[in-house]
């Protein structure tokens, strides 16, 4: 069984080294990743900030040939705007790209900034940015075999229905600590779209769903250390915890 159940998103939010603030009203976590872009290292650090009824994401690449920053701003669980301004001297990008929605339509404004060269248009609909997805993941239930449904936008208005299949559950090891964590699929919700190449996220396994690791076609991140509530445990701790006892 491939689909024992779907479920459809039609808004969402992303999570990318552990600080956390809280209060009632605001909290901000920081995740660090590392990796690799098109074989170009990479560092991305992603900002998750509640507050006023917003969830504001903002992930930050900021290299020597690689400078990107997105910012996801959801309120009430919908996308509200997203901006996005991109200088990549490896896959020749360069551009300021804003998508806004306004009721059931999304306005998107997109300059190329090599070109100089501006595009407005405006689409049906309440697509979401993968930051925005990932972030939703997060208290999601997620059990082996499910499925969940997004359209994601892509520069500059490209639409993409997409779909998370939930895989497997597996330790996931960071710095030798054993994470319990689930691995999730996502490919393009077509016909065809199992043919195309997919990306693979590794989430915790316990709410909030925190991403470990993401890997796509060009590219590859981990996060840097263990999340707060994993840190310093050790294999026997972990066995004993999830009651796998001890040989």
């Amino acid at each position: 069984m491939l689909i024992p159940r779907a479920r459809a998103w039609t808004v969402p939010t992303i999570a990318l080294s552990i600080c956390m603030l809280s209060s009632a009203l605001h909290a901000t976590e920081v995740y660090t990743y590392n990796g690799v872009h098109n074989d170009y290292p990479i560092t991305i650090t992603t900002t998750f900030e509640t507050k006023n009824n917003q969830n504001i994401i903002t992930a930050i690449v900021d290299t020597e040939k690689i400078q990107e920053k997105n910012t996801t701003i959801l309120k009430n669980n919908r996308l509200e705007m997203m901006t996005q301004t991109t200088h990549n001297e490896v896959d020749s990008e360069y551009f300021h790209w804003t998508v806004q929605t306004h009721g059931k339509q999304t306005s998107i404004a997109f300059e190329n900034t090599r070109y100089d060269e501006q595009f407005e248009t405006s689409i049906q609909g309440s697509p979401i940015s993968l930051q925005g997805l990932i972030y939703q993941l997060r208290n999601e239930p997620l059990n082996i075999d499910d499925v969940i449904k997004a359209n994601i936008i892509v520069p500059w208005k490209t639409v993409l229905p997409i779909r998370f299949i939930v895989k497997e559950k597996h330790p996931f090891d960071i710095q030798g600590t054993p994470i319990p964590a689930i691995k999730i699929s996502i490919e393009i919700d077509m016909v065809f779209g199992t043919l195309l190449p997919k990306s693979t996220l590794w989430v915790t396994e316990e709410k909030p769903h925190i991403l470990l690791k993401q890997s796509g076609l060009n590219k590859t991140y981990t996060i840097t250390s263990p999340p707060a509530p994993y840190k310093g445990l050790s294999n026997r701790a972990w066995l004993l915890l999830h009651g796998k006892g001890l040989d």
